[in-house]
């Protein structure tokens, strides 16, 4: 079994958000997330656990995204979603989650992992935009230049 200090080093030294939540009374609680979870919503999860979690999801994500993670929960099965949301300042961000359900003994609430990784600003992303920014700027230099040479 793996040491809990070292598991605990490892989930915050991850760069995806992850949460754990089990089902009771058919609602999703929040047990554990991460300190990059909060990073991305931009909120603190302080005084959240045993509460209905959906903070993340509150920001309307498509009703098919919605209805794909409701059908995994009720499966207990796997799912990947893309959901769009708000951090608490307001700025909308793109996500990536994954779902996994947990193996559960007899008795035992349902139990999930979530896995959240920001892509509406991937690093790839930034790079691209700055190298197409650049080349506007050039293309908007030698079209000035144009100009006034005629």
């Amino acid at each position: 079994m793996i040491d809990a200090k070292l598991l605990q080093l490892a989930l915050e030294a991850s760069r995806q958000g992850l949460v754990i939540t089990e089902l009771q009374d058919g609602r999703p609680v929040l047990v554990y997330a991460s300190p990059v979870f909060e990073q991305l919503g931009g909120q603190s999860t302080a005084g959240r656990q045993q509460q209905a979690f959906n903070f993340l999801l509150e920001s309307s994500p498509s009703p098919d995204s919605l209805a794909i993670l409701q059908e995994a929960v009720e499966q207990h099965q796997s799912c990947q979603l893309t959901l769009r949301s708000h951090r608490a300042d307001g700025s909308s961000l793109q996500l990536g989650l994954s779902v996994i359900p947990l193996p559960r003994e007899a008795g035992q609430p349902r139990r999930f992992i979530g896995l959240y990784q920001e892509i509406s600003e991937a690093p790839e992303t930034r790079e691209r935009l700055c190298q197409l920014e650049e080349a506007l700027q050039r293309l908007q230099f030698e079209l000035a230049a144009l100009r006034a040479s005629l």
